[in-house]
């Protein structure tokens, strides 16, 4: 019965490059930003549940610079805290 489980997988597989995984969460994380920020107002706009902007005061590329810019500032704030904290895991020896 084990014999039918097995499966062969070839043992040269190497895991993915960090670079590589970074550019792809990079790449997604632009294609998420452009949808929610150019995708979402347009659909509003062509709706007519918003106003659409004129050429000159379009602050889309703004929200895609921020939408690209604020969450890693904020994840680093989050973390500082947390590495100041003593690890709750652990328990002190008697």
């Amino acid at each position: 019965m084990s014999d039918v489980m097995e499966l062969d997988y070839p043992q040269s597989r190497k895991s993915p490059r960090t670079t590589t995984v970074l550019v792809f969460l990079a790449a997604s994380a632009m294609i998420l930003a452009w949808l929610v920020v150019y995708g979402l107002t347009n659909a509003l706009t062509a709706a007519d549940l918003m106003a659409g902007f004129s050429r000159e005061a379009d602050p889309r590329p703004q929200w895609m610079i921020d939408a690209q810019g604020r969450p890693p500032v904020l994840l680093s704030f989050t973390r500082w805290p947390s590495a100041s904290q003593p690890c709750s895991g652990r328990t002190a020896s008697p």
